[in-house]
């Protein structure tokens, strides 16, 4: 798999220069290039006492250094900019930032790092933003939606404001990119933040920002493309990222002005178009904190902002990139479809993650990533619809800050601490993750408004249904929400405490710590104890009792979404199901009675991905809700991009979801 890291390291580049070498005019090729990690030669510094004239302080420090500094600029919040211009390698640059360091007039110094974005172009096309179910948006949608006073920061390669699911959502904008050449629109620093493209070495243009600004807030319930997670939010667009990444000087000052604090050139940002969360899907693996970024993020957080930062893309065991790994980040690492109980591969972790997002996973399927807007020349799809499924910790941190512009929306006094705090205690179980938590946005979104979500009785606890307080998801086929428990004291009469888990009780006559259904019927499975024509709920003495009501539709092996569709009250992996109970399962089945959280086993639906010979009479390999290719009768239960329903498909002129192209990006 070819690899495009778009999150990397947007550095600062430190560049001197002798004292005898001639001043250098524009260079012929871009000052960043695929590999490097640092503008070599550039110098961030920060004098320890305020003055007039930079010039005196390059001078300074020239004559300690032994070097020819020259001021390029003066920075944002007292830094200062050099150039050492006969310095050509890393190495040799960081000796300089270490050097300056030393210096009694120095308070700060810094390299100027390269940090790219993180992304990813693919193969076919799969489900309807499994993403955003995965986190509980629906329930936090009933909570809050957004408003238009609610804004959002984006750091990135710019937007496409024009993109039929970005129309009207632009508040501020501006483009800091200092390079010509790696803005590759013709100029420097200007009022246009839209996206000309960032094409590197070979590598075609990704639109990453405006795929990170779609899954945080696209235009919503319009009948157009995708959802956003705040529909009516707005966006303030920094364009920092160009051509094969963009430096932290870029980067960091268009953190700034966000915050309100001065950026020459651009106008200073009024206080009602400033916002509180700003998403940064960039950095780089290895690279300091450097003390340039701590200094400006700092402040920046000291004013009250909120600052989201992906992990990086490099693998499981590799630390946190730079600047997920810097103190004032909401460092966001990620996981993927197929099993979002564990850290996806690619993901960078370690003890600065704050949360665990969805980011997808593309290894083995294409539409397995993150689905979100991009310009139609790099749509993937038949006909060009501008959308298309990207993954890495780049997708995952948009979540996180579509997610905290909802919490601010029902509560506009949390602090940075305060919200980070409710995202881990109201967050889903991650079993590789050493304790991190996974985004719950039902659960945030409802403790940062001060309500209570609760869960219907034997509905899904496993992206559709949520565990109010003191309960547990117990996974499995059927997976219901329980009372936590550590002891028996825990449980009310009648109950043992078995596996965290309030459960049953020990009936007369049964060996002890035997559990026996509660009343008429076990919720866990599902309406299998009663009668025809009923389904098993909990009644006020929390008891499980057969109630006419609740029969599905469906039959054993069709498509389902969830267990109250099925007359068995049993939907697993998409596919309407029985309990084993020691008995053989048709063919195409099998029986799971170690791991499925029904008692008695279920009967599971084998994948057919590889072998379609292995479903039986009547049955096809069919593609079902839980984005998995199993034996079922009827029709695939894909759900399209523009999908109102569970199972609906594209519209027509654009179902054929045929891609031009195999290629994979990682975000």
């Amino acid at each position: 798999m070819r690899r495009f890291s778009l999150l990397g390291v947007i550095g600062l580049l430190v560049t001197a220069s002798a004292v005898s070498a001639a001043p250098r005019h524009d260079r012929e090729a871009p000052t960043i290039g695929k590999d490097n990690r640092l503008v070599a030669g550039q110098l961030l510094i920060k004098p320890s006492t305020k003055l007039a004239d930079a010039r005196v302080v390059a001078a300074d420090l020239s004559k300690a250094l032994g070097r020819h500094l020259v001021v390029k600029r003066a920075v944002v919040l007292d830094w200062l900019l050099l150039e050492e211009r006969t310095i050509t390698g890393e190495a040799e640059t960081l000796e300089l930032v270490a050097a300056a360091q030393r210096h009694k007039g120095v308070a700060g110094a810094a390299a100027v790092w390269v940090w790219r974005a993180l992304a990813t172009p693919q193969d076919p096309l799969f489900e309807f933003m499994w993403h955003l179910d995965a986190i509980g948006s629906r329930a936090a949608w009933d909570i809050t939606v957004g408003q238009a006073s609610n804004l959002v920061g984006v750091v990135d390669t710019g937007t496409l404001f024009n993109h039929e699911d970005m129309l009207g959502k632009g508040a501020a904008e501006f483009d800091f990119i200092d390079d010509p050449a790696v803005g590759a629109d013709g100029n420097g620093r200007d009022a246009d933040a839209s996206d000309p493209g960032d094409a590197c070495n070979g590598n075609p243009s990704s639109f990453h920002g405006t795929h990170v600004a779609g899954t945080i807030l696209a235009n919503t319930d319009n009948n157009v493309g995708i959802s956003g997670i705040n529909w009516n939010g707005r966006l303030v667009t920094g364009r920092a990222l160009g051509r094969c990444g963009g430096t932290t000087l870029d980067i960091d000052e268009a953190v700034a002005w966000m915050a309100g604090f001065q950026v020459a050139p651009a106008p200073l940002l009024a206080a009602a178009d400033r916002p509180r969360v700003i998403n940064l899907s960039l950095g780089a693996t290895g690279a300091p904190c450097d003390a340039f970024t701590n200094d400006v993020w700092s402040q920046v957080t000291a004013r009250g902002h909120i600052i989201v930062v992906a992990a990086g893309n490099d693998g499981n065991g590799v630390p946190v990139a730079s600047p997920a790994k810097c103190p004032d980040s909401v460092a966001v690492a990620a996981f993927g479809p197929v099993n979002g109980t564990s850290l996806a591969p690619y993901s960078n972790f370690g003890p600065e993650i704050a949360i665990i997002a969805p980011g997808g996973d593309q290894q083995n399927n294409f539409n397995d990533g993150v689905l979100s807007a991009v310009d139609a020349s790099v749509s993937p799809f038949q006909g060009r619809i501008p959308y298309s499924f990207y993954f890495g910790t780049s997708m995952a941190a948009p979540h996180v800050a579509g997610v905290i512009s909802l919490m601010l929306d029902v509560n506009g006094g949390l602090t940075k601490n305060a919200v980070v705090e409710l995202l881990q205690n109201n967050g889903g179980t991650c079993t590789t993750c050493r304790g991190k938590p996974t985004l719950r946005a039902d659960l945030a979104v409802a403790a940062a408004a001060g309500t209570v979500l609760t869960t219907s009785p034997g509905d899904s606890c496993a992206g559709t249904g949520f565990c109010s307080g003191g309960q547990i998801c117990v996974a499995g086929a059927a997976p219901t929400c329980q009372q936590r428990c550590t002891n028996v004291a825990d449980c009310d009469n009648g109950q043992v405490c078995s596996g965290n888990v309030c459960v049953g009780g020990t009936a007369e006559g049964e060996g002890e710590g035997e559990v026996a259904p509660v009343g008429d019927c076990d919720v866990r499975r599902g309406n299998m104890d009663c009668p025809s024509g009923k389904g098993c709920v909990l009644d006020d003495d929390e008891l499980g009792r057969c109630k006419t009501g609740r029969d599905g539709d469906l039959k054993n092996g069709q498509l389902c979404e969830r267990n109250r569709d099925c007359g068995s009250g049993l939907c697993d992996r998409g596919v309407c199901t029985v309990t084993c109970d020691d008995e053989d399962c048709r063919e195409g089945y099998t029986c799971d009675d170690n791991d499925s959280g029904v008692p008695g086993g279920l009967c599971r639906a084998d994948s057919c991905l590889d072998n379609v010979d292995i479903c039986g009479a009547g049955f096809d390999c069919s593609y079902s809700s839980e984005s998995r290719y199993v034996c079922s009768v009827g029709a695939s239960n894909y759900r399209g991009v523009c999908g109102e329903k569970p199972g609906s498909m594209w519209p027509a002129p654009l179902v054929a979801v045929l891609l031009w192209g195999t290629r994979r990006r990682r975000h």
